[in-house]
């Protein structure tokens, strides 16, 4: 019987797996480029957020030509319009700006006001966007409003 031929039991479960080790890797690496891939398309949304929300505010402070900050610093109004955070929703009396922002600070000195916007990721990491805009003179800017 030596001229038979076929596979012996021990010779299919070796070939099976070593098959199902190496099918197990191109899996793996395709999950972990299909992660990598959602996790930095989630992180580029949120940082393209936060910038055209501070890009916005920005705009909208030196067009304006009267500003006034709460005491809080989380309300900021602009011509007599509100700007305002909501429900993870950064407001501009009844329009959304943008979603998604867990913090909103504004504070004034002088001719200087700082905007700070944090946002915070599926994964729990903390985008934090600052900027200070100097107002142009000529402007009636109140200090701040008394609630």
């Amino acid at each position: 019987m030596k001229d038979s031929k076929g596979l012996t039991l021990i010779e299919l479960l070796a070939v099976l797996a070593l098959s199902g080790l190496v099918m197990l890797l191109i899996v793996s690496f395709f999950l972990f480029g299909s992660r990598n891939f959602s996790h930095q398309n989630d992180q580029t949304a949120v940082v393209s957020n936060a910038r055209y929300s501070m890009d916005y505010l920005t705009r909208q402070i030196r067009k304006a030509t009267e500003l006034e900050v709460n005491e809080d610093g989380d309300i900021l109004v602009i011509d007599s319009s509100e700007i305002k955070l909501e429900d993870h929703s950064l407001y501009h009396d009844n329009y959304e700006i943008a979603s998604g922002i867990d913090n909103f600070m504004v504070s004034k000195n002088g001719n200087e006001v700082q905007i700070e916007i944090m946002i915070i990721d599926s994964n729990a990491q903390e985008y934090k966007l600052s900027s200070i805009v100097n107002l142009r003179r000529g402007g009636s800017y109140e200090n701040e409003i008394q609630e």
